[in-house]
């Protein structure tokens, strides 16, 4: 036999030695790794093991660290791109459920919140601050959200739904919403906002050209427009008879009902001058007067002892011309107490607002309804 012939046992694999210190080794590709000190040491020879685990080094890592595995290139990559998918698909589930419930993001920074997620949420201590969501994540999930809602709305008949109004900035915003005109699970016919559009001028002619560039974007196939619904402002019906009618053949023009009546009740009430003023000025009378008000409900309690429990009279906003119609019932019906509680008032404490209360209730009377 040669003396050069080697003595190393040649049936023994990486895999195998591995085998033998299951908590403390492990193969990767065809080479034998100590897990905890992540480097590669001599498979074959036993006592090559024993003297690396003997060492105050292997000892130091055993004690105080959680085992790792260095892994080949490959596997490295194949470990990131997993994880960096399962980081997004987290992330984006949070910022669609966070903006389809209506929950700013910053609150993603609460503490409170930080715990829960890294506590209930698998992954969910993967979830950044709120810049990150906002700047990384909110607009791969709006391309996502319009792209369902874009596949929800192929081929089916709609309702197009736009109006214009200013913003904070003084700036003009033209929101447009689509329908399809078919019932969802729950059986109602559901709006969805499809693009809200910054005018630099508002006019028939932007607010038609922003209508057919939004409708273009979800492939809304011109026949299939049945209704397009507006307020009963001129420019907006100029935009359906000038340029949207033609388009879409087989559209509707609806003005809002809504609008229409607002515009009828501030048609109503407007000419009532005197009544308007008597109504504000009684208004003004409890403004930042809390012991007034006891007083006045007191008041009005001991009239109607037996009655449900008294109120303040409804502000009538000249906005919300139903709040007008309800003030309007309300002082009917107490009208014949004010003077009384005025006078009593005028005893307790002189105000100009009082007197000239008292001077518009002696100088005209309700008319019950």
């Amino acid at each position: 036999m040669s003396a050069n012939t080697s003595h190393l046992p040649t049936n023994i694999t990486a895999k195998d030695r591995a085998k033998q210190f299951p908590n403390v080794l492990h193969e990767s590709g065809g080479k034998l790794f100590c897990t905890v000190c992540n480097i590669v040491v001599e498979h074959k020879r036993k006592s090559s093991l024993d003297r690396h685990f003997s060492t105050a080094k292997h000892a130091r890592r055993m004690s105080v660290q959680e085992p790792t595995q260095q892994v080949t290139i490959t596997e490295a990559v194949a470990r990131k791109s997993t994880a960096s998918s399962e980081r997004n698909k987290i992330c984006e589930d949070w910022v669609a459920k966070c903006t389809a419930l209506n929950i700013p993001l910053s609150k993603s920074d609460h503490p409170a919140m930080r715990k829960f997620l890294f506590e209930n949420v698998t992954n969910g201590g993967a979830i950044p601050g709120f810049h990150q969501l906002q700047e990384k994540y909110l607009g791969n999930v709006y391309l996502k959200e319009k792209e369902a809602l874009r596949k929800r709305l192929a081929k089916k008949p709609v309702a197009v739904i736009f109006d214009e109004t200013p913003d904070v900035e003084g700036r003009c915003v033209l929101n447009i919403l689509i329908a399809p005109l078919e019932k969802d699970e729950s059986g109602r016919i559901l709006a969805y906002l499809a693009d809200t559009v910054f005018l630099e001028q508002c006019n028939h002619s932007t607010v038609s050209v922003s209508v057919v560039k939004c409708l273009q974007e979800y492939d809304i196939a011109n026949e299939d427009v049945i209704v397009f619904d507006t307020d009963n402002a001129a420019y907006m019906k100029k935009a359906y008879t000038a340029a949207l009618q033609s388009l879409f053949p087989n559209s509707l023009h609806v003005t809002c009902m809504a609008h229409i009546m607002n515009l009828i009740g501030d048609a109503f009430r407007r000419p009532f001058d005197q009544l308007n003023a008597f109504m504000l000025s009684f208004s003004q009378m409890f403004y930042h007067a809390g012991s007034q008000k006891r007083r006045y409900l007191q008041f009005m309690s001991g009239k109607h002892p037996t009655r449900q429990k008294a109120t303040m009279a409804p502000n009538p906003c000249a906005t919300r011309w139903n709040a007008w119609f309800s003030a309007v019932q309300y002082h009917s019906e107490h009208f014949k107490l004010y003077k009384e509680f005025i006078e009593m008032e005028i005893k307790v404490r002189l105000f100009l607002l009082s007197v000239q209360i008292l001077t518009m209730i002696t100088s005209f009377q309700f008319i019950p309804v």
